[in-house]
């Protein structure tokens, strides 16, 4: 087993506010479009497609928000927009939080690949933009947390392991005292569905950006092995068990002729626990990109007539069929 098969993707994201303009909670209709236009132009033509948030791009972009491109906020905010790179990796969000947001997600260990591509595109912005910066304090913010270097790193962790030996709470208490931020990347009213985590930096006053990359990597890589070894202690007192849950799972996956979203995040997160012990043999990043591709709103962007739950669940289903039929 590798120790990273624990790490679904990262991400690096930096925000940005223009200089000698209101943070966009004190922003007019006017300014917000204003803010806009001016981060679009400053951008190298044809490399980026406009999204404007507005009634007829909102299923695009609870999308983008399905692929963790960009926060849920987007698709409340008046006079927002996102920039979405040709690679698809990239998303800028212009009047969320702060003017500028610049996120890349990469696989689990391309954290220097979005830092790279981060940093590439914030230099261009910066050619044609001042930013809102202070020599003791670094870039400025209305969100406290995002003063200094403005920068998160993030990482999507599946911590089945974890889970299992019912050490969840203890993770968490253990993050929050590194200063990390921990999310359940899929919940309900009864909790985290799939044991898919998103783990960050709470702060970016003080620390550098490779310092913040360097500690939240190590710290992802920690938690990551800790997983694996707390799987293989699983595997060994509950062979069976797992081995049916993995098995039984995929069969579902292949078989079924509806599922709800919640049952896939289920079943795929078995799917993954199953692959790192060697119960199945399936493309772990397939399996990945399964949830994204059969998420409510990118399956609703692709598919005609998903007028329902029901209809959803059914496509969900031949979607995985599709994506599955050569195992």
């Amino acid at each position: 087993m590798e120790n990273n098969k624990a790490i679904i993707n990262c991400s690096i994201r930096i925000s940005r506010n223009i200089a000698k303009m209101p943070f966009v909670h004190k922003q007019s209709d006017e300014a917000r479009s204003e803010t806009v236009q001016r981060v679009a132009s400053a951008l190298p033509e044809g490399e980026f497609e406009l999204i404007i948030v507005n009634d007829k791009n909102k299923l695009r972009i609870r999308s983008l928000i399905e692929h963790g491109l960009c926060s849920s906020n987007m698709t409340m905010l008046k006079g927002g927009a996102v920039l979405l790179a040709k690679n698809e990796r990239v998303c800028i969000s212009v009047n969320d939080v702060d003017h500028i947001r610049i996120l890349a997600r990469c696989g689990g260990s391309g954290i220097a690949e979005a830092y790279a591509e981060v940093t590439e595109i914030d230099s261009l912005l910066e050619k044609k933009l001042t930013f809102s910066f202070d020599p003791q304090l670094g870039y400025l913010s209305p969100n406290p947390s995002c003063i200094g270097t403005g920068m998160t790193a993030s990482f999507v962790l599946h911590l089945a392991g974890i889970s299992i030996a019912k050490q969840t709470d203890a993770f968490l208490l253990n993050a929050a005292k590194l200063g990390c931020l921990v999310r359940p990347v899929y919940s309900d009213s009864n909790g985290p569905i799939g044991q898919f985590y998103s783990l960050s930096n709470q702060h970016t006053l003080g620390m550098t950006e490779n310092e913040i990359i360097g500690r939240m990597s190590d710290i992802a890589a920690k938690v990551s092995e800790q997983e694996m070894q707390l799987r293989s202690a699983a595997y060994e007192s509950k062979t069976d068990a797992i081995t049916d849950l993995a098995m039984r799972s995929l069969g579902v996956c292949k078989y079924a002729y509806k599922l709800s979203m919640k049952e896939m995040l289920q079943h795929i997160s078995n799917i993954l626990l199953g692959e790192s012990l060697g119960i199945l043999t399936i493309d772990n990043e397939l399996a990945k990109r399964i949830i994204t591709e059969c998420s409510p709103c990118t399956i609703a962007l692709c598919a005609e007539n998903i007028d329902s739950a029901d209809a959803e669940n059914k496509h969900r289903a031949e979607k995985l069929k599709s994506l599955l039929q050569a195992i």
